[in-house]
């Protein structure tokens, strides 16, 4: 049992650490995905426990770990709304919001993201096209290189 409760633990400092970042640049898909790994956690040790693959008391580690699924849920929750009233509101034209990754994100993710934009709207592939799509093209293509200029640029000033 110490295992699984080592294990929670690390979620849950996973899950501080994105609403850190949320809090202060109003990103919240990872602490969306950690809340969701925490709940997925939960039910599987819950079902190995229901599934008598626990050889101690059954009754009583299952009311342990639903109590400790409901505290930490409320404390999730109280602490999230905390968060979001005070991060600033979501930017559209954000670099990690335009380029679909983390603010955080790891270099190679942003390149790697940058490249998969680029690739799904490369002006080149629209070439013949009505000129609206094109010009369509060229405009969201120059918004993810000035997003990508600026992760850089951030990243620079870190």
């Amino acid at each position: 049992m110490a295992d699984i409760v080592a294990k929670r633990a690390r979620l849950m400092d996973h899950w501080e650490a994105a609403l850190g970042g949320a809090r202060s640049t109003g990103y919240w898909k990872d602490v969306e995905a950690c809340s969701r790994l925490i709940e997925e956690f939960h039910n599987y040790v819950r079902d190995v426990l229901m599934a008598g693959k626990f050889s101690g008391d059954v009754t009583r580690a299952l009311k342990y770990w639903e109590d400790v699924d409901r505290a930490e849920l409320a404390y999730r929750r109280t602490a999230e709304s905390e968060a979001r009233s005070a991060a600033p509101p979501f930017d559209p034209l954000a670099w990690w919001n335009v380029l679909g990754v983390a603010p955080d994100a790891a270099p190679e993710d942003v390149r790697a993201a940058y490249a998969d934009k680029m690739r799904q709207c490369d002006p080149d592939r629209v070439v013949g096209m009505a000129p609206e799509i094109v010009a369509l093209a060229d405009e969201i293509s120059a918004r993810f290189m000035k997003a990508f200029e600026e992760s850089q640029r951030s990243r620079r000033e870190e």
